[in-house]
């Protein structure tokens, strides 16, 4: 019998009577690259997150559309008076998918190996503020027993801190808190992060993958399922923004997330046309230390020679200009507080900068490949040769490249996309200080980082945004190291017959408890 057939009655009583339903769904959806790794305790950016959601968890997760931080593999945390101690209690029914149950100590093991001297993950630094954490993450310990991370019980994790930390367990629900099985690297070393092999904690195991096409997921029967008839997930690698909506058209995708421009346009006042908030940045990044953006001159000619508004009409997504590195509607976003764009000025300074360059020389940008990068990356390439008479080489990379050019510094500008991985401002500034290991700002200067530290630790909210507003124009109009140029308004596309999905404050799409009504006929 077909799901589609039953009538709504009856079905209403299957939903009330069983969590599993009769026809098991499958739900596709596009995403624009292949994953680099599964390693989520390893180099993963927002490319790989989207699978990386679905298939672990970490203590605590946000609950959409209320975005209520609730307990996930925890079950409680207790927090001392001071606040320099917390007690996570995992909870004894969590199983990872071979059925094994979750400790405490696959937390403290993967924590460590995220902090670990040989470790890739980008960001380490959020672990610093507990007790010799980034000691141990700079070799100036080796022993991981003085780290303050312990499991006193199967069920007890147990963090020491080295200041008072409020609310700490936020940063849980960002990937590299999620745990890895120790066993399990010590058996598959790296062919554990292969689909078919690697175990989850999450709702959805990754299943089998065909490279460059797609890398399906099956349900984890031990993780909670509610009501939810969905079986299989499938996520489909492509960049044809006209095929990717044609097969949308069509039902093959459940959702398009993030369609282009014209693409909302066409869908404006339809109900598949849906706008979660996200938090999230598109901001140009130099490397002042390598020649010629070491020059301030020069920097500042670069960075005003920038129509943002322009760049706004060219962007592949709809968006606005940036005041700053704070997007909104964030606190602390509501100040204009970037460099204007001042056409005069900017060649005013290139000339101060006393630098003459021949046919030969390109200034070097480097992005992803995917269209919304490279739709503002070619508008400031093209704003920069017209305006400034230099030629420019826009490098827009598949993910494994990026990261390899990215993280050698290969490049005199980088563009970046920055999303909250913890929904506050001083997250879109810690990116860029001294103690991040995910930074692309080449540049020495111990205030922003000093400015960024006081916010954090002010104990009324003005107090830390005018922190956070220093440290802003230090880098944006005194040193002109970094230019904010949109801030991202997400749209998706939506069929009706996909009930209960969500989306993040990154732009992840929460599917565990979809509900898939009429499945169409699927034509690729």
């Amino acid at each position: 019998m077909r799901w589609s057939c039953v009538k709504p009655a009856f079905k209403l009583l299957c939903l009330l009577l069983t969590p599993f339903v009769a026809d098991a769904a499958t739900l596709s959806f596009p995403v624009t690259d292949a994953p680099a790794t599964l390693d989520w305790t390893g180099t993963v950016t927002t490319t790989e997150a989207p699978i990386i959601h679905l298939i672990a968890e970490g203590l605590f997760r946000y609950e959409y559309p209320s975005g209520k931080l609730v307990p996930a593999m925890a079950e409680s945390v207790v927090k001392s008076k001071d606040l320099k101690k917390y007690v996570f209690h995992i909870r004894k029914d969590a199983k990872w998918s071979d059925g094994r149950p979750v400790y405490a100590q696959d937390f403290v093991e993967s924590w460590l190996r995220v902090i670990s001297p040989f470790g890739t993950s980008l960001y380490n630094y959020y672990f610093f503020d507990i007790v010799h954490a980034e000691d141990f993450r700079k070799k100036k310990i080796s022993e991981a027993t003085k780290v303050g991370i312990r499991a006193p019980g199967d069920h007890l994790l147990e963090i020491e801190f080295r200041r008072p930390v409020a609310n700490w367990e936020s940063l849980t629900t960002f990937w590299p808190f999620y745990p890895v099985r120790k066993d399990m690297i010590e058996k598959y070393g790296g062919n554990l992060w292969r689909a078919g092999i690697l175990p989850s904690n999450g709702p959805f195991v990754a299943d089998s993958l065909e490279p460059g096409k797609k890398l399906s997921l099956k349900r984890n029967p031990h993780y909670p399922r509610g009501l939810s008839n969905l079986e299989t997930v499938e996520v489909h690698f492509e960049q044809d923004a006209a095929a990717i909506l044609e097969k949308y058209r069509n039902g093959y995708y459940a959702f398009l997330p993030n369609p282009k421009a014209d693409q909302v346009k066409l869908y404006r006042g339809k109900t598949d046309l849906k706008h979660p908030r996200i938090y999230r940045n598109h901001v140009l990044v130099s490397n002042a230390l390598k020649f010629p953006m070491s020059n301030r001159h020069f920097r500042r000619a670069v960075f005003r020679a920038i129509d943002r508004s322009r760049v706004r009409e060219a962007a592949s997504f709809p968006g606005r200009v940036s005041n700053g590195l704070i997007p909104h509607p964030l606190p602390g976003s509501g100040k204009p507080l970037a460099p204007e764009f001042n056409l005069i000025q900017a060649r005013k300074s290139l000339k101060d900068s006393g630098l003459v360059f021949g046919s030969s020389f390109k200034l070097r940008i480097l992005t992803r490949i995917d269209p919304a990068n490279v739709s503002v990356g070619k508008e400031v390439q093209e704003q920069l040769q017209k305006g400034l008479g230099i030629n420019v080489d826009l490098a827009a990379l598949h993910e494994r490249e990026f990261n390899l050019f990215a993280n050698i510094f290969d490049y005199d500008i980088i563009l970046v996309g920055w999303s909250a991985k913890v929904p506050t401002p001083e997250d879109f500034l810690r990116p860029y200080g001294k103690t991040a290991s995910n930074s692309r700002l080449k540049f020495e200067s111990p205030y922003f980082q000093q400015w960024v530290e006081e916010g954090m630790q002010a104990q009324r909210p003005k107090d830390a945004l005018r922190a956070y507003e220093q440290a802003q124009k230090h880098y944006l109009t005194e040193e002109f190291v970094m230019l904010p140029l949109l801030d991202e308004e997400y749209s998706i596309l939506q069929h009706s017959w996909v009930r209960n999905l969500e989306f993040n404050h990154v732009a992840l799409p929460l599917v565990a408890g979809v509900i898939v009504d009429d499945v169409p006929v699927k034509k690729e």
